[in-house]
């Protein structure tokens, strides 16, 4: 009996095709070409100087002294810019991975072992929820300490990063397996 998850990578292969493929992979490109540079510009703009999604080794002590150093009004335009540009772009790089992922390991006919890599990429996701999700509490009830939510927090950022990052490099390692295939012998 195969796990629930080939199944579930395998019923999703039944349904993806070069077309699926390629319009996720444009949803992602314009995203990124023009959503995320407008979202940037936009934070920036307000004051939102410091990127805590991308910030290795920020302790917890500093993500507090970015909080406090925001104040009350960029604190709220930074829970608005998660809760909105970040509910979104997950969905969006997710969609495009497992889209993408779920195609090449059709096209490379792969083994149940190699399609379980695929959990990497709703892992990705997921943690990036809940980092965003955690960083938001800390802003939420700053001045407020809740013991253990800023160190959580910060602990989500590289394990976040990691998830997204293996993702990237599976779909990267799957498309360069799909164009050599064919000069490969068996």
């Amino acid at each position: 009996m195969k796990l629930w998850w080939i199944n579930l990578i395998d019923r999703g292969m039944n349904r993806i095709n070069g077309r699926w493929a390629s319009l996720f992979s444009l949803v992602f490109l314009a995203f990124i070409l023009w959503v995320l540079p407008a979202v940037s510009q936009w934070g920036e703009s307000i004051g939102l100087t410091q990127s805590i999604d991308t910030s290795f080794g920020l302790s917890a002590d500093r993500l507090w002294a970015i909080a406090e150093g925001y104040g009350q009004p960029l604190r709220q335009a930074y829970l608005i810019q998660r809760w909105t540009f970040d509910l979104v772009f997950p969905l969006v790089y997710g969609g495009f991975l497992w889209v993408s992922g779920l195609y090449l390991v059709k096209r490379l006919k792969a083994n149940d072992g190699l399609k379980m890599t695929l959990i990497l990429i709703p892992l990705g996701v997921l943690f990036d929820y809940v980092e965003n999700t955690l960083v938001s509490l800390v802003f939420m009830f700053y001045p407020q300490r809740i013991i253990g939510l800023a160190e959580l927090a910060v602990l989500m950022i590289p394990v976040k990063w990691f998830f997204v990052m293996s993702s990237m490099l599976l779909v990267s390692g799957l498309a360069i397996g799909s164009i050599l295939r064919p000069w490969v012998k068996k």
